[in-house]
């Protein structure tokens, strides 16, 4: 790494990172590869460890996270634990057999079928 500035420092188990310090103008692209590419959209804290696996920067803390809320497609898909879940029903106990059929008819269908009409017989217990 001749020439480049390297910032060393060391777990509390003592091993040695080494972090290449990142100027501004490479900050877009390292986030969006760490992020997009390669991190799959994954969380922030995540796409942290892994950028700071390998670099280091003035402020690349705020960086990452100022990318991650102006991502396209983790604002329309949001997180996870922001999806708010069905409440669960009681299902009625049915206790005669074919006591309930759904029946579906779809048609007519286009000519090029066999069939102009379909049927879809669903029995609730059997």
């Amino acid at each position: 790494m001749e020439g480049k500035l390297i910032r060393v420092t060391r777990t509390k188990r003592g091993d040695e990172i080494r972090q290449l310090c990142v100027p501004l103008k490479f900050r877009l692209e390292i986030n969006r590869l760490s992020h997009d590419e390669i991190g799959g959209h994954l969380d922030v804290t995540k796409a942290k460890n892994r950028v700071l696996r390998y670099f280091f920067g003035p402020n690349i803390y705020r960086d990452i996270e100022e990318f991650f809320k102006t991502c396209d497609a983790c604002q329309r898909l949001g997180k996870p634990r922001d999806k708010v879940k069905a409440p669960l029903k009681l299902i009625p106990i049915i206790a005669e057999v074919f006591s309930k059929i759904n029946i579906d008819t779809v048609g007519p269908v286009p000519q090029k079928q066999i069939l102009d009409y379909g049927h879809m017989c669903n029995l609730k217990v059997s």
